[in-house]
């Protein structure tokens, strides 16, 4: 990926709610969790996992016109769905 310096906005750091009617050639889409203090890792994603959450992960993605890089902080041998 290359930043081409002698556009106006090179990037901009938005959430997921207010990336409505902004493109990019790319998008970085980080989703970056961490355990609590007692080592517990809430099922919790924020509005991801609310009513219409795939809506709006749709509107983040198709926000990209050529790719989307995603990041992460988190391997899914540490999820469960049972807690």
């Amino acid at each position: 990926m290359v930043f081409d310096e002698s556009k106006d906005k090179l990037f901009f750091v938005k959430n997921l709610e207010n990336v409505q009617e902004d493109e990019r050639d790319t998008i970085i889409f980080s989703i970056c969790y961490a355990k609590d203090k007692s080592g517990k890792m809430y099922m919790r994603f924020g509005p991801l996992g609310h009513s219409s959450g795939e809506r709006r992960l749709n509107v983040a993605i198709t926000r990209a016109k050529c790719n989307v890089k995603l990041v992460g902080s988190i391997f899914r041998l540490i999820l469960t769905l049972t807690e």
